[in-house]
């Protein structure tokens, strides 16, 4: 019996002790603000955006005319807005309108930060750069990087984009710690940050992008983030990426990759039956540069059922040059039942 008592105040011990220091290993917010766009001769809007429970969290609108897309970059889990300034500012320069959010806690943003508190700041800013007047017809691409990636794949579950890219990211924070002490302790915290989850009822094109040298997140766990992927889909390595880097470690092939990812966001043509939401004709086209690693061609057909949101029938069919390791879109057939939301299954 007293064995029994001693396990149980033990676990109750770990239990509480887990639960009062997850927040401080989770988060590493840096507060107020030093640079901004303008600091590097970029002209950008500040603004402040509540959260559905009241909070207000600080962003930065960089428009672009004309933009390739339109980027909502939700940024890792350490620093503030100005310590990530130069990468949104490479991401401007390379032509894109980049709309960037601080979670609370973060930089100007106020409240402590939560995974369920991020989820609602994500909301925000997602909201927020739909609702834009001036981001024009360009496509609108989550981007998330590290814990931003969840981010970004919970934003898209909840409010679709029109692309998704994942950078460094991970399937869940228990697959992060996998093979450490840690692994047991993370079963008694209330954070999980389920990527893979929230991929399960994602659809959009999504490209994952993870360096090969990443010392944080092993380029494994990027790897099995992409098969949790249930749309059209690409995998980019970067040789000698890092985790922190602040510029891509191959520029070419990681620039190049975005471009050939958007492009075929930019050649969707979609013919829509009156009256209704998404039925209708969908088509995309990928051409890329000879002897380049991502040529292809996808086609997509969608029927849908008459009043339904998202129910019927979607197919991708890839065509890849011999020889190619990760040429066009992967293929997957979805089908729903009438009515459903996100029913069905993927197959790749």
């Amino acid at each position: 019996m007293m064995a029994v008592l001693v396990a149980a105040g033990t676990l109750a011990a770990v239990f509480a002790g887990v639960r009062l220091f997850e927040r401080s290993l989770a988060f590493f917010p840096l507060q107020g603000e030093g640079e901004t766009p303008a600091s590097f001769g970029v002209p950008f809007e500040a603004i402040d955006l509540t959260t559905a429970d009241g909070e207000r969290v600080h962003a930065w609108w960089l428009p672009h005319e004309p933009a390739r897309a339109t980027v909502l970059y939700l940024h890792g889990n350490g620093g503030h807005l100005s310590l990530w300034a130069p990468v949104l500012i490479g991401i401007w320069r390379q032509g894109y309108a980049v709309f960037a959010v601080d979670y609370r806690g973060y930089g100007r943003s106020t409240g402590r930060p939560s995974e369920a508190g991020l989820y609602l700041d994500v909301a925000a800013a997602a909201a927020a750069v739909h609702a834009r007047g001036d981001r024009g017809p360009a496509p609108l691409v989550y981007w998330g990087r590290s814990l931003g990636a969840v981010m970004a794949a919970r934003a898209a579950r909840d409010r679709v984009p029109d692309g998704l890219v994942l950078e460094a990211g991970f399937p869940s924070v228990r697959a992060v710690l996998e093979g450490t002490p840690f692994w047991l302790l993370s079963w008694f915290s209330s954070y999980r940050f389920p990527a893979s989850e929230f991929l399960a009822d994602v659809r959009v094109p999504t490209l994952v992008i993870h360096g090969e040298a990443d010392s944080v997140i092993p380029f494994r766990l990027g790897q099995r983030l992409f098969e949790s992927v249930q749309g059209p889909r690409r995998f980019v390595a970067i040789p000698g990426g890092d985790h922190n880097d602040p510029q891509p470690a191959d520029p070419g092939r990681y620039w190049t990759a975005l471009q050939e990812f958007v492009r075929t966001l930019e050649a969707r043509e979609v013919r829509s039956t009156p009256g209704s939401k998404h039925a209708g004709f969908e088509a995309r086209r990928v051409r890329s540069t000879p002897g380049s690693k991502h040529a292809g061609f996808e086609a997509r057909r969608v029927r849908r059922t008459p009043g339904s949101t998202h129910a019927g029938f979607d197919a991708h069919r890839v065509r890849r040059t011999p020889g190619s390791t990760h040429t066009g879109f992967e293929a997957h057939q979805v089908r729903s039942t009438p009515g459903s939301t996100h029913g069905g299954s993927g197959a790749s």
